[in-house]
């Protein structure tokens, strides 16, 4: 399903690239255009395609934000179960607001995070075998690296935080199965009063 929406994006973009450059729709017409035209094409192909994907993804995550929050209260022990996609699509608009500007910081921190904390992590491992020495760090490379994992963890944190309001606002929508009191064990004392009303009706 995946595969074939990717297919058809990419067929979409190349469609648009070729309208964009006043080019013949046609396999034969990026070949016999231009090497300018060619880099044209491909910058537009390439752009088009990134962005529709990311608004497919963005969109996607929203609609399935209330769903994947509903799973995991489902996980907890006697926990009421409402169906895997109970609240799909729900407050899809706030939602694809958070995902679609959270999406692009995660990549951001996420690069920042591979190279001043993943980076110098991964030299210092491999100091530590071939020299049995640690490599002399800037400070300020190391206050990077601790700057970006921290804002990295706490957007992940904010995006599923926002997920878990999004489904408690919705979670008394669906009706639980209802369930019948289960009477309490008699005790000593009811068992005697009920001996007792039983002689007197004798």
């Amino acid at each position: 399903m995946l595969g074939a929406l990717s297919i058809v994006v990419r067929v979409a973009s190349a469609v648009f690239s070729l309208w964009k450059l006043d080019l013949p729709i046609s396999l034969t017409a990026v070949n016999d255009a231009a090497d300018s035209v060619q880099t044209s094409f491909v910058l537009l192909t390439f752009g088009s395609t990134a962005i529709v994907l990311y608004i497919i993804y963005a969109a996607v995550s929203a609609a399935m934000a209330v769903p994947m929050a509903s799973a995991a209260q489902e996980a907890g022990y006697g926990a009421p179960s409402r169906g895997f996609f109970f609240g799909f699509g729900r407050s899809f608009i706030p939602l694809f607001c958070v995902f679609f500007f959270s999406i692009l910081l995660q990549f951001y921190f996420g690069l920042l995070t591979a190279l001043f904390a993943l980076l110098p992590i991964f030299i210092s491992v491999i100091s530590i075998i071939l020299t049995q020495s640690l490599p002399d760090f800037d400070l300020d490379l190391i206050l990077k690296g601790i700057a970006a994992s921290a804002a990295l963890l706490w957007l992940n944190s904010w995006i599923w935080s926002v997920c878990a309001l999004a489904f408690l606002k919705h979670s008394g929508d669906a009706p639980l199965p209802a369930t019948s009191p289960q009477p309490g064990p008699e005790t000593a004392t009811d068992i005697r009063s009920l001996r007792k009303s039983r002689e007197r009706s004798f």
